[in-house]
């Protein structure tokens, strides 16, 4: 239903805002693997820029609810920065960069993050800087879930800065 309501949605915004940024996916919370199924117009002359998302779960959101009943149960996925790792997520990230280029769509890998209830901090930002390398390498706009808490770049408690995650975030 999301993918077939998209083309009118947009259009709707589009009547008083032309130029304004909207930020949207496919189904299945913005899923690589579901880019295909995201039907938006390709009579657009040139195709909107204004449109973007993308969202890469069993390491990163092990242990949280929101992810549904099997990724809740899940715990001790380590992620330890393995040639084989990276490669996977290079591998994903160049799918959707290929995609991108097809369609002259922008993409912004939204709400990454790993989630701390059963990673380990090494492991977290291990993937986080993987993570946020393979987007920048292929020109993504990224945007890390979330400022505090399970996510978290920043302890509320401590008053500091996550010093690993953030150093992943930003290049150290």
């Amino acid at each position: 239903m999301w993918t077939a309501r998209l083309v009118d949605l947009i259009a709707i915004v589009r009547e008083t805002n032309p130029h304004r940024n909207i930020v949207l996916g496919p189904v299945f919370w913005n899923s690589r693997d579901d880019l295909n199924h995201l039907k938006l117009r390709q009579d657009d002359r040139p195709p909107d820029r204004h449109l973007s998302r993308l969202r890469p779960v069993s390491f990163h959101h092990q242990g949280t609810r929101r992810a549904g009943p099997e990724v809740e149960k899940l715990s001790g996925i380590r992620w330890t920065g393995s040639a084989a790792e990276v490669a996977q997520i290079n591998t994903d990230f160049d799918k959707v960069a290929a995609w991108s280029r097809a369609r002259n769509r922008p993409i912004l890998l939204g709400e990454y993050g790993a989630y701390n209830m059963h990673g380990k901090l090494e492991d977290r930002a291990a993937w986080t800087k993987a993570v946020s390398k393979a987007s920048d390498d292929r020109g993504f706009a990224r945007a890390y879930w979330f400022w505090d808490g399970g996510f978290g770049v920043w302890d509320e408690q401590k008053r500091q800065w996550v010093a690993p995650i953030k150093d992943a975030l930003v290049g150290q």
